[in-house]
């Protein structure tokens, strides 16, 4: 949500973390939360449903990098 501090979000592949250049900002109601309904659906154990509704994370990592290399913050 916008306004709300930012979490790291680690990307997997094969169940490890992908490292460090590959997080996401996300606040907590998406990131851990645990909701599911329909105003917000949280990554954790949600996986399948958060990105049928904001997009797969590869590309929601590409999003992040192009706000921040816009904003001159790299």
């Amino acid at each position: 949500m916008y306004g709300t501090p930012a979490e790291v979000h680690h990307m997997l592949s094969g169940g490890r973390r992908m490292g460090h250049l590959f997080t996401i900002p996300l606040c907590y109601l998406h990131h851990r939360s645990g909701r599911n309904d329909d105003t917000i659906v949280s990554r954790d154990q949600n996986q399948p449903r958060f990105e049928a509704r904001y997009g797969p994370e590869l590309e929601l990592l590409e999003k992040t990098r192009e706000i921040v290399e816009r904003k001159g913050l790299l």
